[in-house]
């Protein structure tokens, strides 16, 4: 019978690591560039696959685009398709799918947090003026002579990349390769992928499970009162 306690503890630990994910995706509803985390049962479920139940408490993260807006803001930015910008912070490289810059000293172009934009090939992101033109494909035009690009990169493996809470992710740079095929939209941002009617779903689910866990736990408790008051009259 232990097997029973097992199950019902198993059920009750995924349910609670499940709603702490459905919490944090749902306060971050309104981030832009935010990608919702999902559990690992959840995002082998979306490949067909099955897992064990003590694995399902392991998380991934869901890269689909979300809503693209205007803001009109020369310095926000919005990829249309795969890849995320590098920005550093010290020495230390993130990758991130957030696109609101706004300039800094040396006319470098920096996250709300501080971290500078990468180019292409290495180096910061630098402008001389706020009216310089970004195209498609990330090249900066200023008075119509291109100056540098803005570098997009993808993870060879989405296992490399490493959450780091909000819109941030950590990945070695051997593990990153740089993409052409996004289009990089000038005035424009992307929106949390977090879809909260799907997440309200989640947590419903998630409770469900933990109830039944719970039941699980108490039927066991019964069933051993009930066999040690047994036991106990039979040996009077």
């Amino acid at each position: 019978m232990d097997g029973i306690v097992q199950i019902g503890e198993s059920m009750l630990t995924a349910s609670e690591r499940r709603l702490e994910v459905v919490s944090h995706n749902i306060a971050n509803t309104g981030t832009a560039g935010y990608k919702a985390q999902i559990s690992f049962s959840e995002a082998m479920a979306s490949q067909g696959l099955n897992v064990e139940r003590q694995m399902s408490s392991e998380r991934a993260t869901n890269f689909a685009q979300g809503r693209l807006s205007q803001t009109n803001s020369p310095l926000d930015f919005a990829i249309s398709g795969n890849g995320l910008f590098k920005v550093r912070s010290g020495e230390s490289m993130f990758y991130t799918r957030q696109g609101k810059f706004q300039m800094i000293e040396g006319g470098r172009l920096a996250t709300p947090q501080g971290m500078i934009l990468q180019a292409e090939d290495g180096g910061d992101i630098v402008l001389g003026t706020l009216a310089a033109q970004v195209e498609p494909d990330g090249t900066i035009l200023e008075d119509g002579i291109p100056t540098s690009r803005i570098g997009l990169y993808a993870p060879i493996s989405s296992e490399a990349m490493i959450s780091l809470g909000g819109t941030m992710f950590s990945a070695p740079q051997a593990a990153m390769v740089e993409v052409s095929e996004a289009i990089i939209r000038q005035g424009m941002t992307e929106a949390s992928n977090v879809t909260v009617a799907e997440q309200m779903t989640l947590m419903m689910s998630s409770i469900r499970e933990a109830e039944t866990g719970s039941k699980l736990v108490q039927t066991y408790d019964t069933l051993i009162g009930q066999a040690i008051s047994t036991f106990g009259q039979g040996s009077r």
